[in-house]
């Protein structure tokens, strides 16, 4: 708890602490404590808007946006997600909006709203691929690939499976790269 000390001390700097803020909440993320997650990101979130800090807001946000995902909120989860892509434009932070528009997009394909998340996927990838931002561009490409084979559509599906695993490949995206896979191979296993 070395950085929870730090971010206890007085000396430390308002951009440190958010800083430390945000990595410890994304330690108690990875060690599913949704509840010491949200206190660390919020804090954090407070700090950066206290110092105008648009661009952390933005990460922030985002991260509060994850939580709520993870614990199948997700109409918090896109309220927050709409807060991070308002503000990502607002800076002009192409990627964050990239990635804004694929949490969306994967939120409201989880909540059966499958022309909404086709909608946001699409900008994404349409974005990426102006930006010539490959990771994004799989990223968007095997979970648009998931939506239409959620959807039935299994020709679209499987053509965008196999973008993403080519650009996963090339990029050596291995966690991109496995979750497509399996996704594709369950493709498969449905249309026989």
């Amino acid at each position: 708890d070395g950085i929870r000390d730090l971010v206890r001390s007085r000396g430390l700097g308002d951009v440190y602490k958010r800083q430390a803020l945000g990595n410890l909440g994304l330690i108690y993320l990875d060690r599913l404590d949704w509840s010491e997650a949200m206190r660390c990101f919020s804090k954090s979130l407070n700090i950066a808007h206290k110092i105008g800090d648009k661009s952390n807001q933005a990460i922030q946000v985002g991260n509060v946006a994850t939580v709520h995902y993870y614990r199948a909120e997700y109409k918090k989860s896109i309220e927050f997600n709409l807060k991070k892509l308002e503000i990502a434009k607002e800076i002009g932070d192409k990627g964050r909006v990239v990635f804004a528009l694929i949490n969306l997009g994967v939120t409201y394909s989880d909540m059966g709203e499958f022309k909404l998340a086709e909608r946001n996927l699409k900008k994404a990838l349409n974005l990426s691929e102006q930006m010539k931002e490959k990771r994004g561009e799989s990223i968007a490409s095997g979970y648009l690939g998931i939506t239409y084979s959620d959807m039935g559509e299994f020709k679209n599906a499987e053509k965008l499976f196999d973008r993403a695993i080519m650009i996963s490949e090339e990029l050596n995206l291995l966690f991109t790269l496995t979750e497509i896979l399996i996704q594709k191979y369950m493709l498969l296993f449905k249309t026989g």
